[in-house]
């Protein structure tokens, strides 16, 4: 909510951006509801800030460096808008054993 209203969005706003109606938009920042992962990118696109900010506490928001590289960003949103598109369980729970197998390989 805190975001919105610095960007001078309404509710209705950004639920026409999100493609939702601003009821949901009310649930979202009651945390009666969770914004989706292609929701997430799109509002993380739309605010410009990272996905990680909706996550972090006031104290780690305000750290944020908003001047860092776009591209790693938006690697990771397309990485979150493909990832929510796999249906299949078995297959996204193969494609996140792979992706931790390269993060504990040691170079």
């Amino acid at each position: 909510m805190r975001l919105r209203k610095a960007r001078g969005l309404s509710q209705v706003g950004l639920g026409e951006a999100l493609g939702v109606r601003f009821q949901q938009v009310q649930r979202y920042e009651s945390g009666k509801n969770r914004l989706g992962p292609s929701r997430l990118s799109k509002a993380s696109e739309l605010f410009g800030v990272k996905i990680e900010y909706f996550f972090a506490d006031e104290s780690v928001i305000e750290s944020f460096d908003s001047v860092e590289s776009e591209a790693p960003e938006r690697d990771l949103n397309r990485a979150i808008e493909l990832f929510s598109m796999i249906k299949d369980p078995q297959l996204r729970k193969s494609i996140i054993h792979i992706l931790e197998g390269i993060v504990e390989r040691k170079p």
